[in-house]
């Protein structure tokens, strides 16, 4: 999903790409092999996905080319908000090869095999929105790394071991900056907000899926209570995981989660029944700091549309849109504009459109 919660990008086993580019109103079938993970650009036009081969789109899903990087079966596959970044997590074969984690520093150009653990059965990856702070989950089976939390602060280069135990992990995530983290697991979900050295459990279970939004306050998960073929119930929480509270329950086994950078927009991924979507009201909060004799004004990208105004007094009607046009920060997935500074007083909001 893009920032925006406007581009999306789902696949199913052993079938085609779907793409949407107006928030999964309607869906385009996208030329490419068959793959089995995929992910996005914050602005969803660079697309990775990853089956044998791995494939890079830069037409938001129109073609397709196959990269360098080795034809291996792939467990998870992330990127960075530009996609410069890639990571990808190949499966470990009891009889076969060994597994690896491989990067690419451009864009899928080219691949280097990560230092990391061999004959680990590897699940899900997640990263920074540059891409420099990265983790990743095993599964809880017995073989040798099982069931363990890794993470990597060099693009993915090297990778250490966490200090969370061994749990039966499904998936992971993590805020735009790398500190807020969510890892879910069979046996529960724990969150940290200090890149991993410290983690508490939020309690439920049978967890399957978890996505955060861009400043890990809002998460979202999907409890499959044992049966991977349903019924599924979806948790929400607005503050990092102390709470949660039950959204929706769906008929089938929720097989993949995603969010919007501001939380508002979700989408759930069923196994044979269905792609759904929840859209709740944005609340985007402004913050406004000097910066070289102007002003810099941002807000999290928002999943609806808003304008920045601006007017001299609170109490009279005369708002006007700041002409501006806002820059993204691929750092914080926030919007940017920079406002010269006034001799008068001036007032800002964010007007929904």
């Amino acid at each position: 999903m893009s920032a925006d919660g406007s581009k999306l990008a789902a696949l199913v086993t052993g079938g085609p790409i779907y793409i949407s580019t107006n928030s999964g109103t309607t869906w385009t079938t996208s030329s490419t092999a068959y793959v089995s993970q995929v992910a996005c650009s914050v602005d969803g036009s660079l697309l990775v996905a990853a089956g044998g081969p791995i494939y890079i789109s830069t037409n938001w899903g129109t073609s397709w080319v196959a990269t360098s990087a080795p034809n291996l079966g792939w467990a998870s596959i992330a990127c960075s908000a530009d996609a410069a970044k890639m990571v990808a997590l190949s499966y470990a074969g009891y009889l076969g090869p060994p597994s690896s984690i491989y990067t690419s520093t451009n864009s899928g150009g080219g691949w280097a095999e990560a230092a990391a653990p061999t004959y680990t059965p590897w699940r899900a990856v997640s990263c920074s929105a540059d891409g420099r702070q990265m983790v990743a989950v095993a599964r809880g089976e017995y073989v040798a790394a099982a069931g363990l939390i890794y993470h990597s602060l060099d693009y993915g280069s090297t990778w250490a071991v966490g200090n969370l135990g061994y749990h039966p992990w499904t998936s992971v995530c993590s805020s735009a900056d790398g500190y807020t983290l969510a890892s879910a697991a069979w046996d529960g979900i724990w969150v940290s907000t200090n890149a991993g050295l410290a983690w508490t459990n939020f309690g439920l279970s049978w967890l399957y899926a978890v996505a955060s939004s861009a400043d890990g306050r809002k998460l979202v998960v999907a409890s499959n209570y044992g049966n991977l073929y349903g019924p599924a119930f979806i948790y929400t929480s607005t503050n990092a995981g102390s709470t949660w509270m039950l959204t929706t329950a769906l008929s089938n086994a929720v097989a993949s989660l995603c969010s919007s950078a501001d939380g508002n927009r979700l989408l759930a991924v069923t196994d044979g029944c269905g792609i759904y979507t929840l859209q709740t009201t944005p609340t985007p909060v402004l913050s406004i700091t000097p910066s070289a004799g102007s002003l810099l004004i941002s807000w999290i990208v928002p999943s609806l549309p808003f304008v920045l105004q601006e007017n001299a007094e609170l109490t009279t009607p005369n708002w006007t849109d700041v002409t501006a046009t806002p820059i993204l920060n691929f750092t914080n997935l926030h919007h940017e504009v920079n406002v010269p500074l006034s001799s008068t007083r001036r007032f800002y909001r964010l007007r929904s459109l």
